[in-house]
């Protein structure tokens, strides 16, 4: 028997919430260009989460300000993918995990890629609770298991206000980005740097002798797997119709949104690179400073009045880690609803995908000490960029394929984005290889062909998937709708309604 997945937009399901739909105008309004905004900010979380402050750590401590253009270039690539990730969305009306499920609808591919997905969303996590957990460690000297378990209440008081939409979450987040912001922004003026170098390192790409890990942790931490699919299900969280005009319309939107949320985020990063290159490049300085755990240690005293730099450095941890979370678990629900087809209650989904990333979380707590976390989160890191590729190529694949029909990638666009993936994995296996201790490269370099015999695979296998209909939108209310296996259902729904076919589980 098959499973049909049907979309029913309508406001029980938060990450759907057709309930301010409105028929589209011919001119866009202010009210539709606010009311799109929103997803960019819940994007941009993830380019500012602890993980991303421990490779920019990394990065200043050990190539200076020669990584400042990777961390431009990576933010502007992941914009770009970010938008075709929003374009499977607007046209085709299915989550990226949803076309994923589509595009390698047999178990034994779509489930170890829904597994890998799920492994990049709790790597991801872990920076994140534990940055959270230091914060309040240093704000109220709170122990690090103890600040896990309230991550996991305060995320789960924040995720349940999706019952009235995603807005709450969205000004949430914004919320949390201006904390950051201004707490960074601060410690980098009252550090200092130098502009001559910092330009240099803007506009000059290289990677230096020993700055490959820093390299990749950078990769990974920009681009992040879970992001492209928390894109795509917050971009279906806004009210649109399904003509032309108004598709278009939504892509144009949803493409401008996440501009300015990134720009932000790239000048964030770039506070923290340019501090750490300040404070910690070309000195001997101890272990514990080189990461979130002891950075601020590193800062010089801040003027009288002014909260301390160690104060600020914990604000901006806890409102990155906060903040992350929220975003990682909105993401896990939508990555286990669109690959395992599960179609359960909201706080069940929060509550299961919140308990699978805080349990490892909660054992690295225990296990490690604070100079332990710092090597841990780098080794995550660049775990997160190995794991990119199994997202971002079925991405690439799918909108190079005849599911999106005409709105498919051109000649041009399609072998520039192949050959910008291509780079990706490369730089990975290079990287990774290049970091590896010789007593290790012989077993590394098995898992890297490991590695890229499964990327290999991912870029080569057909996809034989129907072009998604992006007319295929109906207004249904008592319609009755065969479910082979399941039987003849009765749907009552007023708003416009998608009938997708899924594999068998």
């Amino acid at each position: 028997s098959s499973i049909y997945f049907v979309r029913m937009n309508g406001a029980a399901d938060p990450l759907c919430d057709w309930s301010q739909s409105q028929p589209p105008s011919k001119k866009l309004t202010w009210r539709q260009v606010i009311s799109a905004m929103g997803p960019g900010w819940l994007v941009c979380i993830a380019y500012v989460d602890p993980g991303n402050y421990q490779s920019d750590i990394l990065a200043g401590r050990q190539a200076g300000y020669t990584q400042l253009w990777l961390v431009l270039a990576s933010s502007l690539l992941s914009l770009y993918v970010q938008v075709l990730a929003v374009r499977v969305a607007v046209y085709g009306n299915v989550s990226l995990s949803e076309a994923v499920a589509l595009a390698f609808p047999e178990r034994w591919c779509r489930i170890p890629l829904w597994m890998l997905t799920e492994l990049g969303v709790i790597l991801a996590d872990l920076p994140e609770v534990i940055g959270f957990a230091l914060a309040l460690k240093v704000l109220g000297g709170c122990p690090l298991h103890f600040g896990v378990l309230c991550s996991l209440v305060t995320t789960m008081v924040f995720l349940f206000s999706q019952q009235v939409g995603t807005r709450p979450l969205e000004m949430v987040c914004v919320f949390f980005m201006g904390v950051m912001s201004v707490a960074l922004l601060f410690i980098w003026s009252v550090v200092g740097t130098d502009w001559s170098l910092f330009w240099s390192g803007v506009t000059t790409p290289k990677v230096g002798d020993g700055a490959w890990l820093a390299a990749l942790g950078t990769i990974g931490s920009v681009i992040m797997p879970h992001n492209l699919f928390l894109h795509s299900a917050a971009v279906l969280s806004k009210p649109l119709a399904r003509d032309a005009a108004a598709l278009r319309q939504a892509e144009l939107l949803a493409t401008v949104d996440p501009v300015i949320p990134i720009l932000v985020s790239v000048v964030v990063n770039w506070a923290i690179v340019a501090t750490a290159a300040s404070t910690l490049g070309g000195q001997e300085v101890p272990e514990f400073w080189l990461g979130i755990a002891g950075f601020c240690q590193s800062f010089p005293d801040f003027p009288q009045g002014m909260p301390s730099g160690c104060t600020l450095w914990a604000f901006a941890l806890l409102a990155a880690g906060q903040s992350s979370a929220i975003t990682t678990t909105y993401a896990g629900q939508a990555i286990m609803e669109g690959f395992l087809h599960l179609r359960v209650p909201l706080w069940m989904r929060a509550v299961t995908t919140r308990c699978v990333a805080i349990v490892p979380a909660f054992a690295v707590a225990l296990m490690f000490d604070q100079e332990g976390l710092n090597s841990l989160v780098n080794a995550v890191n660049a775990g997160i960029s190995f794991l990119l590729s199994s997202s971002l190529i079925p991405l690439v694949r799918i909108m190079s394929s005849q599911m999106m029909g005409n709105k498919a990638l051109g000649p041009i666009s399609k072998r520039l984005l192949q050959l910008a993936t291509l780079a990706v994995v490369t730089v990975n296996i290079w990287g990774t290889y290049t970091a590896a201790p010789l007593a290790w490269r012989s077993t590394v370099s098995k898992v890297l062909v490991c590695y890229g015999l499964i990327c290999a695979f991912l870029f080569v296998r057909p996809i034989s998937a129907a072009p998604l209909d992006f007319q295929k939108v109906r207004s249904i209310r008592g319609t009755a709708i065969e479910v082979h296996g399941v039987g003849s259902v009765a749907f009552v729904v007023t708003p416009p309604t998608s009938v997708y076919r899924l594999p068998d589980m």
